[in-house]
């Protein structure tokens, strides 16, 4: 059987990409991954807070010194746990960049290509229980 294509209407169809399209606010804030990221976002401020005094010196919030902190905050803890602070530090960079997941997944491997001249992604290999850093760079 073969169902009848309904008339165009556009604020019907308005309304419906609304509803499905277009969250409000509210609804995304209610949402488990809106609360994941806030919850890493949080906790690289927490960290770094902790580690700049508060952000007291404005000379502690250059980005040599964020990342100097965010290598010493990294230092002695676990791989999950260092690679739980990356996806929290990716969040919180999304975040105050207004850069998108898209810039990652899309633009940021071309720019690797292309001005970094890498091959590849770089990636950390296991062998003997040692970690072995695989390299992207061309030579």
């Amino acid at each position: 059987m073969k169902l009848p294509i309904p008339p165009r209407d556009l604020q019907r169809d308005l309304n419906e990409f609304d509803i499905w399209i277009t969250p409000s606010l509210g609804e995304i804030t209610d949402t488990d991954k809106y609360k994941e990221e806030l919850a890493r976002v949080i906790r690289i401020f927490e960290e770094l807070g902790q580690a700049t005094g508060n952000f007291q010196d404005e000379r502690h919030c250059a980005h040599d010194a964020i990342a100097q902190t965010f290598a010493h905050v990294a230092n002695g803890k676990t791989e999950a746990e260092r690679a739980e602070l990356f996806k929290s530090l990716a969040s919180t960079l999304f975040l105050v960049t207004g850069k998108s997941d898209n810039n990652a997944k899309c633009q940021f491997p071309l720019f690797l290509r292309d001005v970094a001249r890498w091959e590849t992604l770089p990636s950390v290999q296991h062998r003997r229980g040692r970690s072995i850093e695989g390299g992207g760079f061309r030579s």
